[in-house]
């Protein structure tokens, strides 16, 4: 009972680091298979990620101390799920589902078609609200655990970032399996992303008490 509280936020945090850790390992890839991106083109994406990763980390950092940890990791994880859907509404001809644009000309350069152009946009939005969503689960992690038992939680904290890292790449690998179909599998995604989110609704910042 007296953990019930961090326990819960254990899972969420889980559950939400496995959607983003899937948006980093699989955004790439998917972008590939949408535009055709070779191995330069992707690596100018991962290093705009990083950037913008820590841009965000630093905003973060900002947040946590005004408004608290807990009210930066919901909004972080809300701007990841908006944008993996405004990723997902992209095609080569369309982008946000309906609004058709001109396709990627044939052997175009990188980024040279309007398509491209909104998938980095959706793509760095991950960047700037997948650090803070770290840096402020950490800092969450800290004001939750009881006095005295940091290296214990921070040890479990640890693990719920590793022990279920395999599920989302899996259900995405099984799900594009089924339906044949990139996009459905990164649909996932999105499910691992909003349980995250609703797991963490109910948590509170607040101090556990050791046992006894």
């Amino acid at each position: 009972r007296n953990y019930r509280n961090v326990g819960l936020f254990l899972i969420a945090r889980m559950t939400y680091q496995d959607g983003l850790a899937a948006v980093f390992s699989f955004g790439g890839i998917y972008a590939a298979g949408l535009f055709g991106w070779d191995v330069m083109t992707l690596g100018l994406f991962g290093v705009t990620l990083v950037i913008f990763s820590a841009m965000g980390a630093f905003v973060g950092g900002w947040a946590d101390d005004w408004f608290g940890a807990r009210p930066t990791v919901l909004v972080s994880v809300a701007g990841l799920l908006f944008a993996t859907v405004g990723a997902l509404s992209i095609t080569p001809d369309t982008i946000l589902f309906v609004i058709a644009v001109p396709p990627p000309e044939p052997d175009a350069a990188p980024f040279s078609s309007m398509a491209e152009w909104a998938y980095i946009c959706f793509g760095s939005m991950f960047g700037i609200f997948g650090g803070p969503a770290q840096a402020a689960s950490r800092s969450l992690m800290a004001r939750l655990a009881p006095r005295g038992m940091a290296a214990e939680f921070f040890g479990l904290f640890a693990l719920s970032g590793k022990a279920t890292s395999f599920l989302a790449p899996l259900a995405i690998g099984v799900t594009t399996g089924l339906f044949n179909d990139q996009r459905s599998g990164m649909l996932v995604i999105l499910f691992f992303l909003a349980l995250g989110f609703l797991l963490l609704l109910p948590v509170r910042e607040e101090r556990a008490e050791p046992l006894g």
